[in-house]
């Protein structure tokens, strides 16, 4: 029976690290290291992880029906208006997915546009029920793309369903994949058409990487947990006699070297780097009047809010560091200031 114990005691070891991530692992970690070495509790609070996607009743978009005459448009030779209406009608009854609403959208509009030029000049009544159509799609437009960025699956699940954190050994091709998909919804209303297969790529990056949503999810946790090992250092700070605890300020500084900045500034580095690269892409869209209130403030939540709280964070804990060390003329490294 004694035999056993190690063994079953090692079984329960490993079932509470499975419960953990790598992240909550080091940062338990990095805050039991401090409190022990320091003489303090420090009890990090259970962070609020959600990311609040707007609820579907506050992002429902409404595109108004048109109403299109297609017997106008068989006598028109070489308009190929009739034909895609009928591939569009043949999925009519389901459900029509908003990214594939949206390219449908447009490629009508590029069709009426080559019909236009198809159109005798002497049939006015034909030209203006196309120039009505025009109008009128043209202006739906905007509200479709609203529809593809916040109702689009792809997009719902990438920037939202995560229960996971970005981590270092996240591929640099992911990171720009992801980056490169916000560009390319940026800018598609730009393009001259829409390549589905292109738009399906880069949704498809959105939904699998899932590196928004683990993104958002780690700047949550650092912000809500840094914070508390922070207050520890600076309340060891102000009591602190430098030479009765060089040895603890030694035992410190190996602590921060391991976890600080071997492990959470790599993890910033990520977190920033794809935000700054992406900052513009998001505040493009931000500028676009038919996306609905609760959708920009999600996006701003995400994108600036929570990432200036970030920032601030990290560098209230770096300047802890900081102090601490400088009050006991002591360089991060562990050499003697001058």
């Amino acid at each position: 029976m004694m035999n056993r114990m190690p063994l079953i005691f090692f079984i329960l070891c490993l079932s509470g690290c499975f419960g953990q991530t790598t992240l909550e692992m080091n940062m338990n970690s990095y805050a039991e290291r401090i409190a022990r070495v320091t003489q303090s509790e420090i009890s990090p609070p259970s962070p609020d992880l959600k990311l609040y996607y707007p609820k579907a009743s506050e992002r429902k978009v409404t595109i108004p029906s048109t109403t299109l005459n297609l017997r106008e448009f068989y006598a028109i030779n070489g308009c190929p208006l009739a034909t895609l209406v009928a591939q569009r009608n043949t999925t009519l009854g389901k459900v029509e997915a908003p990214e594939l609403r949206y390219a449908y959208e447009r490629q009508l509009l590029q069709t009426l546009s080559q019909c236009g030029e198809l159109i005798q000049s002497d049939n006015i009544d034909l030209m203006d029920e196309l120039s009505r159509l025009q109008t009128l799609k043209t202006k739906n437009l905007p509200l479709a793309f609203a529809d593809l960025l916040q109702n689009s699956n792809a997009i719902v699940t990438g920037l939202s369903f995560s229960s996971e954190f970005i981590g270092t050994e996240q591929t640099i091709s992911e990171i720009t994949q992801s980056i490169a998909a916000i560009h390319y919804l940026a800018k598609i209303d730009s393009t001259q058409e829409v390549d589905i297969s292109e738009m399906n790529e880069h949704l498809q990056t959105l939904e699998q990487r899932q590196v928004w949503a683990k993104i958002w999810r780690t700047q949550r946790y650092i912000i809500q947990v840094l914070p508390s090992i922070t207050t520890v250092l600076n309340d060891y700070r102000k009591g602190l006699n430098c030479r009765a605890t060089l040895g603890e300020l030694d035992i410190l500084r190996n602590v921060m070297m391991m976890f600080f900045i071997d492990y959470v500034q790599p993890l910033a580095s990520t977190i920033i780097r794809a935000q700054e690269q992406s900052s513009e892409a998001w505040q493009t869209l931000l500028d676009k009047p038919s996306i609905e209130s609760s959708m920009k403030a999600f996006i701003t939540s995400h994108t600036q809010e929570q990432y200036e709280a970030f920032k601030d964070v990290l560098n209230a804990h770096v300047k802890s560091w900081q102090a601490l060390f400088a009050q006991c003329s002591i360089s991060p490294t562990g050499d003697k200031l001058n």
